[in-house]
């Protein structure tokens, strides 16, 4: 029901990545999912935080190898001024780790460019609702790791 009434509804996205070419492939992707969608586009750190703090977006997506001081410290300028503006990254790293630092600077999802449009448009609508995302991948990878013994003793035995 969600999803069926945000397919409709009015939605601004930023897109903030180097290669016109991604940028161009997530809006065609975008705008088959959603009927009323606006799209803004940055192409470098300092371009992306200036056009995400002049407007009210619904979603930031975000290239985290861009141009400039790098994907984290866009992050953390937008969560400093726009506590709530959402921040999905695409990454080429698959790593949960890696994962981990992004949602911990503030973003509210995190996939790799490997990611199915399936996937893709998924993360959009559970982020625009308000929540997070990450791939099924990333969190069994986390949930396998939770699950093993440490490999010595905790900071708490020491």
């Amino acid at each position: 029901m969600v999803a069926a009434q945000m397919k409709k509804a009015s939605m601004k996205i930023l897109i903030a990545d180097n290669c016109a070419l991604m940028r161009e492939g997530l809006k065609l992707i975008l705008r088959r999912a959603f009927t009323a969608i606006e799209f803004g586009e940055a192409s470098e750190c300092r371009q992306a935080v200036e056009i995400a703090l002049q407007h009210k977006w619904n979603l930031v997506i975000l290239d985290f190898a861009i141009p400039g001081r790098g994907g984290l410290e866009v992050i953390k300028d937008l969560k400093a001024r726009q506590p709530r503006l959402p921040v999905l990254v695409l990454g080429r790293h698959a790593q949960h780790q890696f994962a981990s630092r992004v949602l911990r600077a503030g973003a509210a999802g995190y996939l790799t460019t490997a990611t199915t449009r399936a996937e893709f448009v998924k993360s959009v609508e559970r982020i625009v609702a308000g929540g997070r995302y990450v791939s099924a991948d990333l969190a069994e990878q986390w949930a396998s790791e939770l699950g093993q013994a440490p490999a010595g003793p905790t900071l708490h035995e020491r």
